[in-house]
């Protein structure tokens, strides 16, 4: 029996005939000085008794028993073995080790951490590294010391494009996901036959293996067929998974396979050939002649002019001639005349130059050299004249942008109907002013037949009880009607989306009497200016 002792106290230390509990043994002697549990631990760790495991309950009652004269045996500690604990997911794919030290016992060794893993089964994917630091340090929590290998999943189908790259292509995708490659005056066509899109299978995935060694299967990718939607293609014959033109046309993609529109291509479009309404592209090699009208669901391109001509596109429109039309594009301030050149796209418009025309594009209106006596609504920007050019000039026209207008020169000495409206969408404007003409009209028929109405109750003799109630219901009829149209209004000018960068900008310069709008502000110009550019700002336009 070990034996250890408190000086002067009467306290004895003495490990157990087990070996493992430490007991505190106290006779009570003359003179008993007070001590703390502070002394008690000092003189457990000078005599060798600090790495055992010591209850901290119990050095609480030697000190106050010992304080209080009395004697007594107390178990004040005990020598514990280094433990440690195996958690071992549920998928079979991690094992990781949680271990105490030892205190005053046997430390945990690495073969009792070797021998627990193989009575658990666990014999791939063994961190040898990690459980022999963990041994040398002691004590761990939560190490990751076996780790399985999770399969991978097969690759699925993939489609990869066959079609050339367009030179700085801009996609556009509508909401059926469609993307397409439409683009001013680099049109991609096809020819029967053309390869079009690959389809590569889908490819099967890697197995893993759990940390008992068992195997784990991994799942083949999507094997994923070309879309049902495509159309104008085939299966090549001898390899099925090459998708190649059937017809001759315009490609676009979509997310699984490759649709051909087909390109209608004729010299001019007049008497002969009659107004063109086709499902898919346009080319006209020659001219748009007077009074024709020319439809198309996608891209139209006509590589002469258009001559008061109407032509209308659900994508884009390159005229690389001009756009010259048979008097201005309105009779008055508030008809249109049928007489002016009217081009109509979803997506942008470009021309070399415009005079007597309306143009409308859900994107970019580019002119190469002027504009003049003509009608310009954008939804993007209106860009007139080229960089490094003298040319490029709006006279005596009404542009209006949802973001930008730039020119190198606006306006002309004798120009005063040079408008320039920037900052809302032209469209929304163009319902709300249509929508506001249609409210002066039912207004005026108001007023009419309220003065009816009330000369047949002043004289209801002539007229009939049928005549009256017809003409009270017309009143009523109309004040609804105009009820509506109020709504309308207040719903359209709540959707003028202000752009906060709009601008206008002359590059070269910007005549004296051109009126500029931005949003809601506008600007009547009283001098000529050189190189301006016009925003708005926080006190209205600013320059």
């Amino acid at each position: 029996m070990t034996q250890k002792d408190l000086p002067d106290s009467g306290v004895t230390f003495v490990m157990a005939e087990d070996g493992k509990m430490l007991l505190a043994v106290c006779e009570p002697v003359a003179a008993m000085t007070p001590i703390d549990k502070e002394q008690v631990n000092q003189i457990l760790a000078s005599q060798g008794f600090a790495d055992l495991f010591i209850f901290a309950e119990a050095l609480d009652k030697l000190v106050k028993q010992y304080n209080a004269g009395s004697g007594f045996t107390l178990v004040v500690g005990e020598r514990r073995d280094g433990a440690f604990a195996l958690d071992i997911d549920a998928d079979l794919m991690q094992a990781h080790l949680t271990m105490t030290p030892a205190c005053g016992g046997q430390p945990v060794s690495a073969d009792r951490i070797y021998a627990a893993l193989q009575e658990q089964g666990i014999t791939f994917g063994i961190l040898d590294d990690t459980i022999e630091a963990s041994v040398a340090k002691g004590y761990t929590r939560n190490k990751l010391i076996a780790e399985g290998t999770r399969p991978t999943a097969g690759d699925d189908a993939q489609f990869i494009s066959l079609l050339r790259e367009v030179k700085n292509s801009r996609l556009h995708c509508d909401d059926m996901a469609t993307v397409d490659y439409r683009n001013f005056g680099d049109l991609i066509t096809v020819k029967p036959g053309d390869p079009l899109m690959r389809r590569l299978p889908a490819s099967d995935g890697k197995p893993g293996t759990t940390i008992l060694g068992c195997p784990v299967a991994a799942p083949r990718g999507n094997d994923l067929q070309y879309s049902p939607l495509i159309s104008g293609t085939v299966r090549h014959k001898d390899d099925p998974d090459l998708l190649v033109a059937a017809i001759s046309g315009q490609p676009f993609l979509l997310p699984h396979g490759v649709t051909v529109e087909p390109v209608i291509t004729i010299k001019d479009v007049d008497l002969a050939t009659g107004n063109l309404d086709v499902d898919g592209s346009l080319t006209i090699t020659g001219d748009v002649k007077p009074g024709m009208r020319v439809k198309a669901t996608a891209d139209i391109v006509i590589q002469g002019m258009v001559e008061a001509g109407h032509v209308e596109a659900g994508g884009d429109v390159e005229i690389r001639g001009a756009i010259i039309g048979q008097g201005e594009p309105r009779i008055g301030t508030e008809g249109l005349n049928p007489a002016a050149a009217m081009i109509r796209a979803a997506g942008s418009v470009k021309a070399l130059f415009v005079e007597n025309a309306r143009i409308t594009s859900g994107a970019d209106i580019i002119i190469r050299e002027f504009v003049m006596k003509s009608e310009l609504n954008a939804g993007n920007s209106i860009l007139v004249g080229e960089s490094e050019s003298s040319k490029g000039r709006i006279i005596n026209s009404v542009c209006r942008a949802a973001a930008k207008i730039e020119a190198i020169t606006i306006g002309s000495r004798s120009d005063t109907g040079t408008v320039l409206e920037a900052g809302a969408d032209p469209a929304v404007q163009e319902k709300f002013t249509m929508a506001k003409q249609t409210m002066h009209g039912k207004q005026r028929e108001f007023e009419e037949a309220c003065k009816a109405l009330q000369y047949f109750r002043d004289t209801p003799s002539s007229v009939t009880a049928v005549e009256l109630q017809e003409k009270e219901l017309a009143v009523s009829r109309l004040q609804t009607e105009i009820q509506e149209l109020t709504g309308q209004l207040k719903r359209l000018k709540r959707r003028f989306d202000l752009f906060g960068s709009a601008e206008i900008k002359a590059t070269r310069q910007i005549y004296s009497g051109v009126r500029i709008r931005i949003g809601e502000k506008t600007l009547l110009l009283d001098n000529d200016m050189e190189g301006a550019t016009f925003y708005l700002g926080e006190n209205g336009i600013t320059f």
